[in-house]
Order: C-alpha cells, then structure tokens, then sequence
C-alpha cells in the first residue's frame, strides 16, 4: 500500500511536486502518465528517499526492485559482469539468470561487451531483476524501450502476477497490454506539479 498525504517533493530548494495524496491499496499496478519533465522520475525517486520531501508518507517496502531508464553498466561491461553485479546486489545465481535470459531470447555470450550488444538485448540485461521473485514492490522506468512484441508480451505476463508495481512508459501498445491483462490497474497523471489518480 501507499497512502501520501499533502506530499511535496523537493530538488534542493526547488518544489517539482506538491499537494499529491494517493490512497493506494495492495495489490495494485500504478502506471504513472504525463509529459516529459512533469515529474514522474522525480516521484518515483522520492518514494526511495532519493529527494527531501515533506508531508505524510506510508510506504511499508523494504525489499525493492527499482529498473531505472538509465541502466547502472557502461559500454565496456561485459554481459558476465552485469551478471556478477547483479549476483551481489540480489543473491541470485548466474545460471538463474542465464534462465532469465533465455527465456528473453538473449543470444550473445557472457564475454560480450555491452557495446557490442543491440540495443533490445541490452535492454533485456537491464531488466533481469524484473524477474526476481519474493520482492515486495517493482518500480519500473521505461522498461521497454527497444523491445520486440514477444518480449514485451512477457513483460506483461510477469507484472500480471507481481502484487505492487508502479511502472513508468511511454509504450501505449504495452500500457493496453497490461489494462487487458491485469485487474488492479491504478492510472495517474502527473501534471500541474501534481499527481492526481485518474482510474
């Protein structure tokens, strides 16, 4: 659940959003709209504790899943590291996610550097810790930027059967996916530097 009361975020001394109240139940999909530069990072951020904000917060989580639009690795990665950092930071082993990765139709080897992957496979590195089970919350930012339809079909079958999530995209084809599949669709809007709940 997440319920906020006059939330107000801040970067700095700078307000970006103010007034928000959201009473959201568990389990629930929250997919976060609006124009670029309305905020929606920044509150998705601000539930992390990323930035000062002021106003009442409950949010229970303490374990997380965050997919940021930007990933953690650079070009001169290799896909095993990716996979070793992974392995540290959510105790899962490489073969689990060679799995994962499997079941995403990634072909290249683990020597690889990121440079030399596609750009949809290397989207399909950023998102193996979507598929990490006994996680309580899934925020997810632009997850599926420079996928094929097959993977974003499973991406969509997997947040089907997740408890919380709140997703960021931009993808309308894989927002109707997700209407069509999930009964505990919350919509919000942000804009006016606010986030108000549309459904």
């Amino acid at each position: 659940m997440i319920n906020l009361t006059n939330y107000h975020v801040y970067i700095g001394k700078k307000q970006i959003l103010k007034d928000i109240n959201l009473n959201i139940k568990t389990p629930f999909t929250l997919l976060l709209s609006g124009k670029n530069g309305t905020g929606k990072t920044v509150f998705m951020n601000s539930l992390l504790g990323f930035h000062k904000t002021k106003g009442k917060k409950i949010f229970p989580y303490k374990k997380i899943i965050y997919i940021p639009d930007t990933p953690f690795f650079t070009e001169q990665f290799t896909v095993e590291e990716v996979l070793k950092t992974y392995r540290y930071f959510y105790n899962i082993s490489i073969k689990q996610m060679i799995n994962i990765l499997n079941s995403l139709n990634f072909t290249y080897p683990l020597s690889y550097k990121i440079s030399e992957l596609s750009l949809g496979s290397r989207k399909k590195l950023e998102i193996i810790p979507l598929f990490i089970d006994n996680y309580q919350l899934y925020l997810l930012d632009e997850t599926t930027n420079h996928l094929d339809k097959e993977t974003i079909n499973i991406i969509s079958d997997r947040i089907s059967n997740l408890t919380d999530t709140i997703i960021i995209d931009h993808n309308q084809d894989f927002i109707n996916t997700l209407k069509n599949k999930n009964k505990n669709i919350k919509e919000a809007v942000c804009r006016e530097k606010s986030i108000i709940l549309s459904s």
